[in-house]
Order: structure tokens, then C-alpha cells, then sequence
């Protein structure tokens, strides 16, 4: 150590230190300008953290840097990288004589990244990337790629000196023989992308050019990182650049079986459609409206919102047709019920009642008030089910038994928002069940339901049932096999008869 310290304070020898260590931490000929493939069970990288660590932890370690800022940082991030793969093999065979010591190897190279963060003058940077927890994410493969991301968003938000740099490294990075160099490139290239000076300092038509070639690559982790940035770049302004080569690799995505791909093509396709005119490019999108539908009860609540707004987009886009307005008839009422859960959860409240409003004018409901889907004028949720199932239901009655069919879905969810919402949704139906709409035996299946939710352990999912049943009392009680009704309802039944008789007479 004491030598490293010589060597660092040495004016002459200093300047000379960092470009093979540099080589060595990547595992690479000091003497060759090449990149070559790595030797698995190579000591150099291990060694080169290790040098490196207590190097740029001395006072001296700004002047040893100088301008390899942007080499050292995407290289030790690497090195994590290398380190956290290595670990999970390491860990299944411990006894095995070749393997490194590991968990040393990446907490090296972890305490390495921070040193050369702070050594740079990074402070403030460093301390808001220790209080959001981003260096613990460094050391776990499932939360790697988010700390990486929160590093490269944070390191550059205030000052922007090493920005340029770091990216001209990124892309090089690209063409790298070795896929974790690759990936890790990929990974800078597409975040760096955050940052709105970017477009300004490089010709945004080429950044988009990468993004579509990489778009395509059967990598998935590149697939994902390439649409991020995508969806970064679309983020700020856009003059020239030609965005329509990009639409259909990216709807494309948007079907891909793989999650996270479908994910973030969903959620980049809202961006796209601020730039391209949806009337124009919409119709490209039309087969994508039915997927959507699959993602409104998705326990994420980004992919359920994003595909939600996405789906009242494209249907915009989709109404300056007839002819589509008649093949996706089927799948908007599809989504009505769905739409009218949502509006029971916070996260996706506002974008449903937009959507809705989307999908009447989409039918042409042209007697639907303008205001109804105004939910902020509501007193509370059963206020807003009362008045909009009102409207909705004189359209769609006809689709009543696939209606209750989907909310009888939702009184078996994990959320209690959602079975609250279902019971009072039921309530709401029953006065339009009638007889040759829905049959006996879909009353009583409904009415099972409901009877079963009376008992769930939450108040507010209780009464809602309760409620539920009073209705269905008061609209189908005559249709409901008297067997059915514990003896403790049938004082409710008797009184809701009463009332259903009292109002016909009326």
C-alpha cells in the first residue's frame, strides 16, 4: 500500500498509473490498444479493484484520475458487474479452489465506485445516492441494474463536466466483444439519455438510429435498456428527427410474451404518441388494443396505468374510422367494467375516468352528459357507480351477463378496494336484471357471490355486500330459490319485495 501511496504522490510517476490499471482492472494487455475477451479465472481484475480502491481513497487520487473519469466509472461498474456474477456461481461451490474470494471481490469494487465518485468532487451526488440506498442495490443481481440507473441519474443532475465524456464511453462500450461490457453500455448509453443535454451536445437522429438497431437485438435486457431510452429521448424536445421507423419495432415489443419488454414499449408508446399525430399513426396500433385490455388488473400499477392511457390514446387515434369503430365495438364495452374498478384505486382513478369518457365518444353515446365521468363532483365512490352505471347500462344492457360475469371476478381479488368496488358495482345492476337479460340461474350465481362476500373480514367489503344484496332483493328477489336465503335474510327479502311492489304500484 505504501508503494501505491509513492506512487501516487510522485508528480512524474502519477500521470503514468491510471492507464494500466485501467487495462488491468478490465483484464487486458497493458501494452495493447485491443479489447480482448476476459480469462474467467483471471487474478487481474481482483487485483486492479484492490489497487485502485485504496488509490483513489488518497488526497492525491483527483490528480491520478485527471481525465479518465468516465473510463474508470463505466470499468468499475463493470467489475461490479463481473463481481456479482461470480458471486452466484462462487456461492453454489465455495469448496472449489479456483473460485475468488467473492463477496470481497464486489465489495472492493463497490467501495472503489464510491471512492472514485467522491474523489471527483461528487459529494453531494454521493450522499443522496447513499441516503435512496442506490449502493446496496449495487450488491444484489435482482436490484443491480436500478442502482446503476439512479448512479448515472443523480451523478450527472447537477453538474454536467463529465457528461459528454461518460457517453462517448458508453458507446464504445457497444461494440464491445464481451456481452456484460455490452450490456453495461447499453445500460449508460440508454440512462444517459435522462439527461436533456445529451440532444444537444450529439445528433439525436443517430441516438435514435442505435436505439432501433438495438431495439431489435433478441437480447431482452437490451431490448428493455434501448426502449428506456427511448422513452428518455422522446421526454425532451424534438425538432427533425424522424420518429416513424421507430413505431413499429416498438409496437412490436409492446406484444412481446417477455414482461418487462411489453413493460416499458407500453409505457414509451404514450411518449411516442406526444410527438407522431395518433389520427396519422394511431391505426398502427389498432391490434394492440385488445392486448392492452389483459394489463387492467395487473398488480403493477405502472404497466396497469401506462396500458390504460395507452388504450384510450390508440382509441382516439382509432375513431377517425367506421370501419374501426365497428371491429373494436366489442372490445370497449369489454373494458367497462374493468375501467369502472379502477376508479375505486387512487393510482389509476384519474386515467380511468378519462378513458371512459374516451370510450363514450368513441360509441358515439352522444346522450351521455359531458360531465359524467367529472368524478371530483361526486360525493364518494357509490355516488359515482349510481350515476354512471345509470347511462352506461341503458347502452349496454345487452352485455349485462358478461358484465356481472367480470365483476364476479373481482369480489376473488387480494385487493379490498377492488371487492368493495365489485359489490357495489352489483348493487348497481340489479335494477336492470331483468328477465330477459339475465336468467335465474345468473341471479342466483350472483347473488351466492355476494351473499359470500357479506362475510369477508374487511367492514367496508361487508356492507358493500350487504348493501348488494338488498338490491338484488328489491330487483330479483322473486327469481332467487328460496332455499338459498338463510333464514336470517329473509326479513331483508320480505322488505325489499315490499318496496319493489310499493314503487310498481306507484
Amino acid at each position: 500500500m505504501e508503494l501505491w501511496k509513492a506512487l501516487a504522490s510522485d508528480p512524474y510517476s502519477n500521470t503514468k498509473l491510471m492507464r494500466p490499471l485501467l487495462k488491468r482492472l478490465q483484464d487486458e494487455d497493458p501494452l495493447s490498444e485491443n479489447c480482448n475477451r476476459r480469462n474467467s479465472k483471471s487474478l487481474m481484475p481482483l487485483a486492479a479493484t484492490n489497487a485502485l480502491c485504496w488509490i483513489l481513497s488518497l488526497p492525491e487520487a483527483s490528480e491520478v484520475v485527471q481525465g479518465k473519469f468516465p473510463h474508470l466509472l463505466l470499468a468499475l461498474v463493470t467489475q461490479i458487474y463481473y463481481a456479482l456474477g461470480s458471486h452466484r456461481r462462487g456461492s453454489k461451490r465455495s469448496n472449489n479452489s479456483d473460485s475468488l474470494e467473492l463477496p470481497g471481490a464486489l465489495s472492493s469494487a463497490v467501495q472503489a465506485l464510491k471512492n472514485l465518485i467522491t474523489c471527483m468532487g461528487y459529494i453531494r451526488e454521493y450522499n443522496i445516492l447513499g441516503m435512496q440506498g442506490s449502493w446496496e442495490k449495487l450488491h444484489q443481481p435482482d436490484t443491480y441494474f436500478e442502482g446503476v440507473f439512479e448512479i448515472i441519474r443523480i451523478l450527472f443532475s447537477f453538474s454536467k463536466i463529465h457528461l459528454k465524456m461518460t457517453f462517448k464511453q458508453a458507446n464504445g462500450y457497444l461494440r464491445h466483444p464481451e456481452i456484460k461490457e455490452r450490456t453495461v453500455g447499453m445500460a449508460f448509453f440508454t440512462e444517459l439519455l435522462f439527461h436533456g443535454e445529451i440532444g444537444l451536445l450529439f445528433v439525436k437522429q443517430d441516438i435514435l438510429d442505435v436505439l432501433r438497431e438495438w431495439m431489435m437485438q433478441p437480447c431482452p435486457l437490451m431490448q428493455v435498456f434501448s426502449i428506456r431510452g427511448l422513452g428518455h429521448l422522446l421526454q425532451h424536445p424534438l425538432e427533425d428527427e424522424s420518429l416513424e421507423a421507430l413505431l413499429p419495432p416498438l409496437m412490436s415489443c409492446a406484444f412481446d410474451p417477455d414482461r418487462n419488454i411489453a413493460k416499458e414499449s407500453i409505457k414509451t408508446l404514450q411518449y411516442m404518441f406526444r410527438h407522431l399525430a395518433v389520427e396519422e399513426y394511431g391505426s398502427m396500433g389498432i391490434s394492440l388494443i385488445p392486448h392492452l385490455l389483459k394489463y387492467f388488473n395487473d398488480e403493477d400499477n405502472n404497466l396497469r396505468g401506462d396500458s390504460i392511457g395507452l388504450f384510450g390514446t390508440l382509441l382516439k387515434g382509432a375513431a377517425v374510422s367506421d370501419s374501426n369503430r365497428h371491429s373494436l365495438k366489442e372490445d370497449v364495452l369489454q373494458s367497462q367494467v374493468p375501467l369502472l374498478i379502477q376508479l375505486a384505486d387512487p393510482s389509476t382513478r384519474e386515467i380511468s375516468k378519462d378513458v371512459l369518457a374516451t370510450c363514450t365518444s368513441f360509441m358515439k353515446w352522444a346522450d351521455v352528459p359531458a360531465a359524467l365521468f367529472a368524478i371530483e363532483n361526486y360525493a364518494n365512490l357509490s355516488s359515482i357507480y349510481s350515476n354512471i352505471c345509470k347511462y352506461l347500462l341503458r347502452k349496454s344492457r345487452h352485455k349485462l351477463p358478461e358484465m356481472l360475469a367480470q365483476t364476479l371476478q373481482y369480489m376473488k381479488s387480494k385487493s379490498t378496494s377492488y371487492r368493495e368496488a365489485a359489490a357495489m358495482l352489483i348493487g348497481n345492476y340489479a335494477p336492470h336484471m331483468t328477465a330477459d337479460i339475465v336468467s335465474a340461474k345468473d341471479v342466483e350465481e350472483v347473488y351466492l357471490a355476494v351473499r359470500e362476500l357479506q362475510g369477508d373480514c374487511e367492514a367496508t367489503v361487508s356492507n358493500a355486500a350487504i348493501g348488494a344484496i338488498t338490491q338484488l332483493f328489491q330487483y330479483c328477489g322473486n327469481r332467487i330459490n328460496r332455499h338459498l336465503i338463510p333464514h336470517q335474510l329473509m326479513p331483508v327479502l320480505k322488505s325489499s319485495l315490499e318496496k319493489e311492489n310499493a314503487e310498481e304500484r306507484k
